[in-house]
């Protein structure tokens, strides 16, 4: 009986380590790499952008169109799964809607840049996500 409860044991923690997932992407995930940037307007960083990541090369998967706002600075750190996390590899083109108002609904919060950077069939900034850390140069607007 004894023994029985140590096995019990030993394969609960088991399974208990492998659900934590040791520092992997769980079962179907596709794994994530950090990406983070700025956007800045006259050299000064752009509070409450928002700013979207489209996959340009895969037809599925996470992150095929992710936006996220930038802090009051004018930072961002790209999210797939959870806030920051990072984005899978590729190729993205990224559009940036500077809000009047910050809403949910980006259609209701205007655009100080009027669309110039949120033009879906003319994408103004792409980018290459490598499998490592990517810190993106600054997303400038006018």
């Amino acid at each position: 009986m004894i023994v029985t409860r140590s096995i019990a044991a030993a394969v609960a923690g088991a399974a208990l380590a492998a659900l934590a997932g040791c520092g992997k992407e769980p079962a179907g995930r596709v794994p994530v790499y950090p990406v983070t940037g700025s956007v800045l307007a006259k050299g000064k960083g752009v509070p409450h952008a928002r700013v979207t990541f489209v996959a340009l090369a895969r037809q599925d998967g996470p992150a095929l169109d992710t936006d996220f706002l930038t802090d009051p600075s004018g930072n961002f750190a790209a999210t797939t799964y959870k806030p920051g996390d990072g984005l899978p590899p590729g190729r993205y083109a990224v559009f940036v809607q500077w809000p009047e108002t910050v809403t949910d609904d980006p259609a209701l919060g205007g655009d100080r840049l009027h669309g110039r950077y949120s033009d879906r069939k003319k994408p103004v900034f792409t980018v290459e996500v490598k499998a490592e850390p990517n810190s993106l140069p600054p997303f400038d607007v006018k």
